[in-house]
């Protein structure tokens, strides 16, 4: 227990404890610093107290056999489900214990997926997004077994997935993106929302077989290279960039690129 008095956490403040299997934090703890718990490889359970408002998404980089993470109760800014933990209102997912496996559905709250949310899950096999506007950078880095990612129609915002979102996902063979430009609206007019594809967002996963783009307006650099199983891309009309060395490294022999480009 991280007793009261206790206002922060410091960087790598415990890392290596090797004998660490819980930690609660009280109400006096306000903010956990980066790589806070870093390589606590017995650490299983993680439970935090109503003061907590700054948590690094980097606090505990390599615990291994974390299970879950447990809010003491609902009065803070973090809430879990399922042992993820999430921001109170459930729009932001903050970071899943390394230990998590099998299929992922989030919320259908979920507005944002934080910087290394899921990062090194390899336990995790599947994710269903239904609806996000942005996926952090690192979010799904080295989730080596993760298979699949299919991210729904239900856009209501421009969709960012963020540099090196899922690269090294070294067991993904395929990605949908499920659904049309939607149409919303306004007092100023009618808006298209589209998906911006960041840098290196899918490096290096090297047995990407299938991707299905739908309303992906900008493709940047290196977002697909060394997918060393990717052998056909169609790039969908309305794509209007598409950055330096984006195929490099895939088995792609012939591409079309539309006139939107």
């Amino acid at each position: 227990i991280v007793p009261n008095g206790v206002k922060k956490v410091g960087d790598y403040a415990f890392t290596g404890c090797n004998q660490l299997e819980s930690i609660t934090f009280s109400d006096d703890v306000i903010m956990v610093g980066k790589y806070a718990f870093q390589n606590c490889h017995k650490l299983t359970s993680v439970k935090i107290g109503s003061g907590v408002s700054s948590m690094s998404e980097t606090a505990f980089e390599g615990c291994a056999n974390l299970d879950e993470f447990v809010v003491i109760d609902n009065k803070g800014a973090y809430s879990t489900q399922d042992g993820i933990l999430y921001n109170r209102s459930k729009t932001k997912v903050v970071r899943c214990p390394l230990n998590k496996r099998g299929i992922i559905n989030l919320p259908a709250s979920i507005g944002t997926i934080g910087d290394y949310a899921f990062s090194s899950c390899t336990g995790i096999t599947s994710i269903y997004i239904t609806e996000t506007g942005t996926i952090g950078s690192c979010a799904f880095s080295n989730c080596t077994n993760l298979e699949s990612i299919h991210i729904a129609d239900r856009w209501n915002t421009v969709t960012f997935i963020m540099d090196y979102a899922f690269e090294n996902c070294t067991g993904l063979e395929s990605i949908t993106f499920n659904g049309d430009k939607k149409l919303i609206e306004t007092a100023s007019g009618i808006k298209m929302y589209s998906v911006y594809i960041r840098t290196s967002a899918f490096e290096n996963c090297t047995k990407l077989k299938n991707v299905q783009l739908k309303n992906v307006e900008y493709i940047e650099d290196r977002v697909f290279r060394n997918c060393k199983s990717l052998e056909k891309l169609i790039l969908p009309e309305g794509l209007e960039y598409i950055g330096s060395e984006c195929i490099a490294g895939t088995g792609i022999s012939k591409i079309e690129i539309p006139s939107s480009v």
